[in-house]
């Protein structure tokens, strides 16, 4: 997905060995706004989750994100930190 695709406008783009990408915020962002927005993108979602999990984020990474997906991104992390605790 391009970023234009996700309606974000890059904050800063970063090279990872050679590599030029979004930023792990940007990358969410995209995510959470594409995922949200249609349902066949459920995909995006479920991509949003597998991140949370593997960089470990709580709901204090919200403030990286544009003010209007902050809600989304912290009840994600919640619902994760609620499964996780019933394992």
């Amino acid at each position: 997905m391009l970023p234009e695709q996700g309606g974000v406008s890059l904050k800063k783009a970063i090279t990872i060995a050679g590599v030029t990408t979004v930023t792990l915020a940007d990358l969410i962002d995209m995510k959470l706004r594409s995922g949200g927005a249609n349902l066949l993108r459920a995909q995006d979602l479920a991509d949003v989750i597998g991140l949370i999990r593997q960089h470990r984020l709580t709901s204090g990474f919200a403030r990286h994100l544009d003010k209007a997906l902050h809600l989304t991104f912290r009840q994600l992390v919640r619902m994760i930190q609620r499964k996780s605790s019933r394992s």
